[in-house]
């Protein structure tokens, strides 16, 4: 009886042996040049902008504050029951 060899293994299709291959493709192959680029320095808008600077708004009474969490409260609850229109407009005038 004699063993036949596994296609997987049968090697009488192969032209050149894989190590030809790749020593031809390192003598053919450009070497690689991308550690040789230079760092990029300018990304888009990191330049200095024009913007004028941010003054934030004075602290307001304290009635003001309490009332403005009161609206912001309702406005939460507006959310969850799904009226975002009231919810926009307690959330305006909490502003």
């Amino acid at each position: 009886m004699t063993r036949r060899t596994p296609p997987h293994r049968d090697r009488s299709g192969r032209s050149k042996p894989p190590w030809l291959l790749y020593a031809l493709f390192l003598l053919v192959a450009q070497p690689i040049v991308a550690q040789e680029l230079p760092f990029q320095r300018d990304y888009p808008g990191a330049a200095a902008s024009n913007c004028p600077a941010f003054a934030p708004p004075g602290d307001g009474s304290a009635e003001a504050r309490s009332q403005a969490a009161q609206l912001a409260s309702s406005a939460e609850q507006a959310v969850i029951l799904g009226d975002l229109e009231r919810a926009a407009a307690l959330l305006e005038r909490a502003t």
